[in-house]
């Protein structure tokens, strides 16, 4: 798969998670973990950050897009120097357009609660 191809496939994904973020009404997931244990809300540090203040809006966005994408596409690739570099290729893709911009400054909004 090209890198434009990955792109597009993970604006898919977060577009996917957004979405079902927004029908959880905000409210944490938990999911199976590979032992079985229930994890806790994968944006829960980042949500008591923005509540905090303590993160600036671009790291906070950054961090919002590398967290969503990290839950859909496996937390293992989270270190990745391509990973983080795919990241930011994707929120600069959502923040070309008034869509993305819209999209991920609502997400934000209910993250910060």
């Amino acid at each position: 798969m090209t890198t434009t191809g990955r792109i597009d496939h993970a604006v898919l994904l977060l577009q996917e998670r957004l979405r079902a973020l927004r029908k959880e009404g905000g409210a944490p997931t938990t999911r199976a973990g590979r032992t079985g244990a229930r994890q806790a809300d994968p944006l829960g540090s980042l949500r008591q950050l923005a509540q905090q203040g303590r993160i600036g809006d671009e790291e906070l966005r950054k961090a919002f897009v590398r967290t969503l994408l990290s839950e859909s596409l496996g937390p293992d690739l989270l270190g990745s120097i391509a990973f983080q570099s795919i990241a930011d290729q994707v929120l600069r893709i959502l923040e070309d357009s008034e869509q993305g911009r819209a999209m991920i400054a609502a997400a934000l909004a209910e993250l910060g609660g």
